[in-house]
């Protein structure tokens, strides 16, 4: 048998060797800490029936067959082995815990990892915008936004650019304080005349309604370097006609 032959067949049953057990976890990976709304995510080439065991308890299915683009030369020109479930870590309460993934019930990869909680397992009502000096590098500033849904700080703006430096924390903090979730919406802090849509009656803004909104259209504004807006009544009541008619008519 020509040497080149033997070559080319023995990289062939290494590439088909390697395809078939490539595997990685990682989400979360070794270590790492983790905190919120998450996702217990990985690869595996071929893969026939991935689970997940946390902490030695039961094995959990997951979403497998996800389109991964980078795993065409892994896995030999095939994208499909991407696998993920959707987790509250906050269930598992602080400490320490450990994953398991498995395929047909053979373990392929584990990880320790931390959890870190705000004391419950979600967490509702919060509102905070927060600067964060010297990251991502120093010099540099971000600005974190709370985001309910994810139990996260999100990035809003990041690279020290326009809106971190003209970001007014005084004025968000305030504003989270005397607004907490959802109170800016009530009708007392709205209204001086309530809309009716029975009666037609278009209703009134309260005058601190109207200052509220533009002092805070204008700190968005300037956040993004744009010049603020000026407030102007004589459509006050255009507008508070063409609010009622779209509450009446929603579609």
């Amino acid at each position: 048998m020509k040497p080149v032959f033997i070559c080319l067949m023995i990289t062939h049953l290494v590439a088909l060797s390697y395809s078939s057990w490539a595997a990685f976890l990682e989400s979360p990976n070794q270590g790492v800490n983790v905190s919120g709304i998450g996702f217990i995510s990985g690869w595996k080439c071929n893969a026939t029936d991935i689970t997940v065991t946390i902490n030695g308890g039961e094995h959990l299915p997951v979403a497998m067959n996800q389109g991964r683009q980078d795993l065409f030369e892994v896995c030999k020109g095939t994208v499909h082995h991407g696998f993920i479930m959707i987790i509250n870590w906050a269930n598992l309460g602080d400490g320490e815990h450990e994953v398991i993934a498995y395929d047909e019930g053979v373990e392929f990869d584990r990880a320790e990892f931390r959890v870190g909680t705000l004391g419950e397992e979600f967490l509702r009502g919060a509102d905070r915008r927060i600067k964060v000096d010297d990251f991502p590098s120093p010099g540099e500033q971000v600005i974190l936004q709370w985001n309910e849904s994810t139990q996260h700080f999100e990035v809003l703006s990041a690279q020290g650019g326009v809106l971190a430096n003209n970001y007014d924390e005084d004025f968000w903090n305030k504003f989270n304080r005397t607004y907490p979730h959802a109170a800016i919406w009530r009708t007392d802090l709205l209204f001086a005349q309530v809309p009716n849509i029975a009666t037609c009656q278009a209703g009134q803004l309260t005058e601190s309604a109207k200052t509220r909104a533009l002092e805070t259209a204008n700190q968005i504004r300037a956040l993004h370097g744009l010049s603020p807006f000026k407030y102007i009544t004589f459509y006050d009541s255009q507008m508070q006609e063409a609010s009622l008619i779209q509450e009446a008519n929603p579609s």
